[in-house]
């Protein structure tokens, strides 16, 4: 029972989701989100972000403090570990830790990725407590996903569009508000107009218990 009012709660945050164009705008303009659901370690999983065109040099890449809807400070940062962020050759780049949701990238130029990792919610003890709606989940046999608890933006550069890649288990489905723009077996891509948008859009990923196939992404 429990388990269905957080489904419920999370896909109710995803009814506002606003529409995006029927082609996505595959260029320099897009940040390119990917999180790996086939590899969970610790209740943990990969995120690799590669950012749109900067010409600064130095950047801030930000995880939301507060989220529309809950008006309180969650600070979703602290769920983020083994932050790094790379050039084109593998090498790390230089990168201080502002505060617990800010970090600031040197020689941006020379950034190829940015890859961390996110933990879950649920079994972490933490001060204080999240709105249940509002929170991830990562086990075995279901992933509910907030986006704004994965991925994070550059200060400055919440408009961009993101491509939004999830590598999935074979034998999960996907239910969300958005449509997506691939789906094979092992991975289904969706493209979000900005980082709004990304926000307000709740994906849950498990196996079905039924023959019929769940909406959205499946």
């Amino acid at each position: 029972m429990g388990i269905m009012k957080n489904i419920f709660g999370l896909l109710l945050l995803g009814i506002t989701t606003s529409g995006f164009p029927e082609e996505p705008l595959h260029n320099n303009t897009n940040y390119i989100a990917t999180i790996d659901l086939t590899k969970v370690v610790n209740d943990r999983v990969k995120v690799t972000i590669k950012l749109p065109d900067i010409s600064s040099e130095n950047i801030v890449y930000c995880l939301p403090k507060i989220v529309t809807g809950t008006y309180s400070i969650y600070d979703f940062g602290k769920f983020i570990f083994k932050f790094n962020a790379y050039d084109k050759n593998g090498n790390k780049l230089k990168f201080e830790h502002v505060d617990v949701n800010q970090y600031k990238i040197f020689e941006v130029t020379q950034l190829e990725k940015i890859e961390y990792w996110v933990d879950d919610f649920y079994d972490m003890t933490i001060d204080n407590t999240i709105f249940e709606p509002a929170v991830k989940n990562i086990s075995d046999n279901n992933f509910m996903i907030n986006s704004f608890g994965f991925i994070e933006y550059v200060k400055g550069m919440k408009e961009n569009d993101y491509e939004l890649i999830i590598k999935k288990p074979e034998a999960f489905y996907g239910a969300t508000p958005l449509k997506t723009e691939k789906n094979d077996q092992g991975t289904h891509a969706y493209h979000l107009n900005n980082y709004d948008h990304l926000a307000d859009s709740p994906i849950l990923y498990a196996v079905a218990d039924t023959t019929t196939k769940m909406v959205g992404g499946a």
